[in-house]
């Protein structure tokens, strides 16, 4: 305790453990796959057979992953309990977390809450060692748009605060999206952006379109030589070809209700829409009549 240090920056670590003895050589060692750095001296104290504190020294540079700190009481050989503790860089880039999404369409989307964080070259998240306030940015562009394409679609509450190397979009939202695959793309300076990939499905259905219009004659025998058909569209506009629920019937009605026909017909959900067949009006010469 801390578990994380700056690399620059010496602290003393507590370390709680047993069988720990007051030696003249009792040590520490701040180590890595193929770095280490060992501290005895003024630079560890002891303070009970449990209980050890240990001062990580300024290091040349942060420590991989997974790095670790060990307690030796006689300077030679260390323990092996492998206490994880980070040894934390500069910050060269940004990442952000969760690392890619899945939303499904409507007029507005919101998107689930974004962390960004500035981490070191090892992947490390920054936190407080991460001195300075930045402006984050996020633009919504097409997967496959060309770099600098002027192609960015509209978000909303699409700016924030990178502070102590951390920053949180909690209130973004997609305009309208059409199905299809987007990257998000967040910018602060003086990092290189970094995106993360975003699908967006068909949406829940809220409006029906006609995309077939009938005839608009009819010989009063046959079915109308043109049948109208209609698609399901989510909140964003998108065709939905595959509903969650493909039960879905459309009842067309006859106004004003026709002499010696039926006045109501219906369709059920299939080959992505509703195709009729069977509308037939027997109509009154000079009468106008609609499908409802």
């Amino acid at each position: 305790d801390p578990a994380r240090g700056f690399y620059r920056t010496a602290q003393w670590v507590r370390l709680s453990g047993y069988g720990f003895l007051s030696t003249d050589v009792l040590s520490c060692r701040f180590h890595a796959a193929g770095v280490a750095a060992s501290v005895r001296g003024a630079d560890v104290r002891f303070v009970s057979t449990t209980e050890v504190w240990c001062r990580q020294p300024a290091l040349p540079a942060a420590l991989p992953t997974p790095s670790y700190v060990d307690v030796s009481l006689d300077g030679q050989v260390f323990s092996q309990s492998l206490t994880g503790y980070t040894v934390v860089g500069d910050a060269v880039a940004l990442k952000v977390a969760p690392n890619q999404l899945g939303l499904r369409a409507a007029a507005a989307v919101p998107v689930p809450p974004l962390a960004v964080y500035a981490v070191d070259a090892y992947g490390h998240p920054m936190g407080a060692f991460h001195t300075g306030d930045a402006t984050v940015s996020v633009t919504l562009s097409p997967a496959q748009a060309a770099a600098g394409a002027a192609s960015a679609l509209a978000l909303t509450e699409n700016q924030t605060t990178l502070a102590r190397g951390e920053a949180a979009f909690e209130a973004l939202r997609l305009a309208g999206p059409a199905v299809g695959k987007y990257r998000l793309q967040f910018t602060a300076a003086p990092f290189e952006p970094v995106h993360i990939p975003v699908w967006v499905s068909e949406g829940d259905p809220t409006a029906l379109r006609i995309v077939q219009e009938p005839s608009r004659w009819t010989d009063n025998r046959q079915p109308l030589p043109d049948q109208p058909g209609l698609v399901l569209e989510d909140g964003a506009r998108n065709v939905i070809t595959m509903p969650l629920n493909a039960s879905y019937i459309v009842n067309a009605q006859v106004v004003p209700v026709p002499q010696n026909s039926s006045a109501s017909f219906v369709s059920v959900f299939a080959n992505g829409g509703f195709w009729f067949v069977d509308v037939v009006i027997v109509a009154v010469y000079g009468m106008e009549y609609r499908l409802l």
